[in-house]
């Protein structure tokens, strides 16, 4: 269905379990190219918010009282 969408440059699959949820894309995927386009894989994603997650708690526990606002999520997200 997507290859009716041009604009669509980006397929994340979020299933990890057959049958996965987007054709072509395998949990494990990371950035595979299909027809064009890039594909990642449900483990991948996962592997990518869980480092993202560490990253903000551990910024969290920089020091004590410590409150992060939107930015700073953000910013430790992509560190």
């Amino acid at each position: 269905i997507w290859s009716k969408y041009d604009f669509v440059k980006i397929l994340a699959d979020v299933n990890a379990y057959p049958p996965y949820g987007i054709e072509g894309v395998e949990a494990n995927d990371d950035c595979k190219e299909i027809e064009g386009r890039t594909g990642i894989g449900a483990l991948r994603i996962g592997t990518i918010k869980n480092k993202a997650q560490k990253a903000i708690i551990r910024k969290l526990f920089e020091k004590k009282g410590n409150i992060l606002k939107l930015e700073d999520i953000y910013a430790a997200a992509f560190e």
